[in-house]
């Protein structure tokens, strides 16, 4: 029941008083949110509110940041300039740029470049403005190098192998004269090095490709 005269307390605001209460007279998180009908994460949350500020300044909702600072162009132009350049380059082990690690990237050189707002920059506002722009350095593709003259002729003989194997598998086992054996590279395995030069990010249609990479493991 409210006071004549007086506004009702926001719900809110009278939640936390009962949490700051029961915690007070030394109730554990879980009893305070059973005696409340209430979640125990939003009691914990509120002990560490009054362990911060106070259990006064606790009650009441904290000052917000306010809205982020907008993103200039000339800092769009370097955050692009960045995302063009391999992380390598920029002295990362990664062989690729993520949104997480392009965005931590930013926040941390971003200022030292005269770039302040980019500051608190976070992955979502990168992808947005890479996304928005017709040269998607964020989307790599991979492209075949065919460099062996002699691959068409290679190709045909493994292929005859499995056409062989396969024509011995219909045969019973007693008129079979050799035992087959397969097994082949795992698709899976991580690339270690690229093996040929990277292409350029471009307008066309084709998203920007980057070089076939070598698994360590022997072409056909």
């Amino acid at each position: 029941m409210c006071s004549p005269g007086r506004a009702p307390r926001p719900v809110h605001h009278v939640e936390r008083s009962a949490i700051i209460l029961h915690l007070a007279d030394r109730h554990s998180a879980s009893e305070t949110a059973a005696a409340l009908g209430i979640d125990r994460q939003r009691v914990t949350r509120c002990a560490r509110r009054v362990a911060a500020v106070g259990p006064l300044k606790a009650i009441n909702d904290l000052p917000r940041s306010g809205r982020r600072p907008d993103i200039t162009e000339a800092a769009r132009a370097w955050l692009i300039g960045e995302a063009c350049a391999k992380a390598k380059d920029r002295g990362y082990p990664h062989e690729l740029w993520t949104l997480r690690l392009l965005a931590a990237h930013a926040r941390c050189h971003g200022p030292m470049q005269g770039h302040t707002c980019l500051a608190e920059l976070a992955p979502s506002t990168v992808h947005d403005i890479l996304n928005k722009q017709p040269v998607k350095p964020h989307k790599v593709r991979y492209y075949l190098d065919r460099r062996d003259p002699a691959f068409a002729e290679r190709k045909a003989k493994v292929i005859e192998v499995y056409a062989a194997a396969e024509m011995l598998r219909t045969l019973p086992e007693s008129e079979r004269s050799v035992a087959i054996l397969s097994y082949d590279e795992k698709p899976g395995i991580q690339a270690i090095a690229t093996t040929a030069a990277d292409l350029p990010p471009s307008r066309a249609s084709i998203p920007p490709c980057s070089a076939i990479t070598n698994t360590g493991g022997s072409a056909p």
